[in-house]
């Protein structure tokens, strides 16, 4: 089933932390639990400004499981997800969003949402202690922090796998 949703991941230079475009990302891994590979595999294509974006599917009934090589400039290079296909599901999205919000507060929690991706791709982040510290608007208030670990599951300052969110 190919979804009429789009995943986004944004590349950002291991020297200066500046976006990174004209990358070529490409899935090391694109298959359903089971270990079944998907075929095709989805293109990923550069947006603007190192934002990347695929169109996942999904077999029916399956989840989706992939790893994104960024390649060896990016500040993470590896991107892993497991995707729910009922999360892509226009319809039940649609009836979801319609039982439980009116448009009004829809658009609201849309601009809330948009408000916060802005924050995250373009406010002061370091990474620290084996942590990713994304800042407020002041650059002194801590808006997200992630532990880092690297492909073994070891907190890592260096060959991030993945970030998890602290509690």
């Amino acid at each position: 089933m190919a979804s009429p949703h789009v995943v986004g991941f944004a590349l950002f230079s291991n020297v200066d932390g500046s976006p990174l475009t004209g990358q070529s990302p490409t899935f090391l891994t694109y298959c359903d639990e089971t270990g079944s590979d998907i075929l095709p595999k989805p293109p990923i294509t550069e947006v603007k400004g190192g934002l990347y974006v695929f169109t996942p599917s999904f077999h029916a009934n399956h989840l989706l499981c992939y790893v994104i090589d960024a390649g060896a400039s990016s500040l993470s290079r590896y991107y892993s997800d497991i995707l729910r296909p009922e999360s892509f599901d226009v319809d039940q999205i649609a009836a979801a969003a319609t039982n439980a919000a009116s448009a009004a507060t829809a658009a609201t929690n849309a601009e809330a949402v948009s408000v916060i991706v802005r924050k995250i791709q373009t406010n002061r982040w370091i990474v620290a202690s084996n942590q990713l510290i994304i800042y407020d608007d002041d650059r002194t208030t801590p808006l997200y922090t992630f532990n880092l670990f690297d492909q073994n599951g070891i907190p890592s300052m260096t060959s991030i796998f993945q970030r998890v969110p602290t509690p």
